[in-house]
């Protein structure tokens, strides 16, 4: 059994329970500053022990979401022991990227970890607010 993360925009994800052909699939609405996506794991109620592989797939994503949902999948894959890949910021319909996803899972053997892959770079600026105190005189 393969168990898939799709995030499907900013605001929606689904996992997804996959045997060559998605069986059972959670869909989700992700809200800000809340972080849901492993309480929603909760409520498919299977057995993580009978997961043999970890896919994330990312439609579309902040920076930080890519980040934390590369840290869970990681983390997941590295606590089983088992393989985890990812396509990040595909433009393609979820059924178009599960054999992709299936097959880097069947050719892996061990975990290895999910490099974080971003669309864009990170607009870091430096502050324009003005201190309301001045250092030394």
């Amino acid at each position: 059994m393969i168990l898939i993360l799709h995030i499907q925009n900013k605001e929606k994800a689904s996992w997804l329970i996959v045997n060559k052909k998605v069986e059972q699939q959670l869909d989700f609405d992700m809200q800000p500053a809340e972080d849901n996506i492993l309480a929603k794991l909760d409520e498919l109620k299977i057995d993580l022990q009978t997961v043999n592989g970890l896919g994330l797939v990312v439609n579309d994503a902040s920076l930080t979401q890519v980040k934390i949902f590369t840290a869970i999948i990681n983390t997941m894959g590295w606590q089983f022991d088992i393989p985890a890949v990812g396509e990040f910021y595909t433009d393609k319909n979820i059924n178009d990227v599960l054999p992709e996803i299936i097959k880097k899972i069947e050719d892996s053997q061990k975990f290895s970890p999910l490099e974080v892959k971003y669309q864009h770079k990170a607009d870091i600026t430096i502050s324009k607010k003005q201190p309301k105190y001045k250092m030394g005189d």
